[in-house]
């Protein structure tokens, strides 16, 4: 994977914490994805669904490029992959 990639991970990882508006793990995934598409790089998208202990649906997005995840990473085997893109 290029270091580029790597790179752009760690840099949403950072700053989606510190902005003014909720910065939840899809908005990280399509931003992560946008900034490697600018560069040429390949990435997924990946789209997950479990439910929590009340039975109730939950949802969550992660992001890899090559063979490394980019971001939602630490949740990802909690989810059950729906679809991906």
């Amino acid at each position: 994977m290029p270091k580029k990639a790597s790179q752009i991970g760690y840099f949403v990882d950072r700053v989606c914490p510190h902005t003014p508006w909720k910065s939840a793990c899809l908005v990280q995934a399509i931003v992560g994805k946008i900034m490697l598409q600018r560069r040429k790089i390949q990435s997924t998208v990946f789209l997950g669904v479990a439910k929590n202990k009340q039975d109730e649906l939950k949802a969550h997005a992660w992001l890899k490029s090559d063979n490394t995840y980019l971001t939602g990473y630490r949740e990802m085997n909690d989810y059950t992959t729906i679809a991906h893109f």
